[in-house]
């Protein structure tokens, strides 16, 4: 028996039609939506209290691990750089931003940040990590969305070649991927190398 299902209106101001043709397929050949299209409209919002609350717990979870690590080996992790230099992180699958929060204000504390590119692909996620960021470090921090589905493009041809500063030094570029983005695309093999080619 065929069920004709008719999606809401908003569907289509929500996802582009390379998004509908993936839904669809995904449907059609596996009978589930893709975890990723759970963080487009409304569910960028309830992602973003969810993943707050779990940073603020007692509890050990994602967020509160990964924000000992880094408490723990900022800097460490800030020696391998070696110099002074200007640093840019792109935080790929950047959800609300919490993750890479420590590592920004890390950099933004030094001198050393400049810029931070929040790559996701959902608009409100990025809508979302935009506020944060001008909360969080009171409008400081030159922030750059890059809207991207990992799953099928290569996050370097969206966000340019390495630059140089005003002093001719070479800006660093730190790739960080914190979150669990990897295992909501259907293909993560696929995603990494296309992040490694970027």
């Amino acid at each position: 028996m065929r069920v004709l299902a008719q999606p809401h209106p908003s569907v289509y101001s929500l996802l582009s039609s390379a998004d509908i043709s993936e839904l669809v397929a995904s449907i059609k050949e596996c009978q589930e939506v893709p975890l990723r299209f759970s963080y487009f409209g409304e569910g960028a919002h309830k992602w973003d209290e969810h993943t707050t609350f779990l940073n603020s717990s007692a509890a050990t979870n994602s967020y509160t691990v990964t924000r000992r690590f880094f408490e723990q080996n900022l800097d460490r992790l800030g020696s391998l750089w070696h110099d002074d230099a200007k640093v840019e992180i792109v935080d790929l699958g950047a959800g609300n931003g919490l993750p890479a929060r420590i590592v920004v204000e890390w950099l933004l504390g030094a001198g050393r940040l400049h810029r931070y590119v929040a790559v996701d692909s959902s608009r409100e996620m990025l809508r979302i990590v935009e506020q944060n960021m001008a909360a969080w470090f009171d409008g400081t921090v030159t922030f750059d969305p890059v809207e991207l589905d990992l799953s099928r493009s290569c996050f370097g041809d969206r966000i340019g070649e390495q630059v140089n500063d005003k002093t001719g030094d070479r800006i660093k570029r730190v790739v960080l991927h914190l979150g669990g983005t990897l295992f909501n695309l259907p293909d993560p093999d696929s995603a990494l190398s296309l992040v490694c080619r970027g």
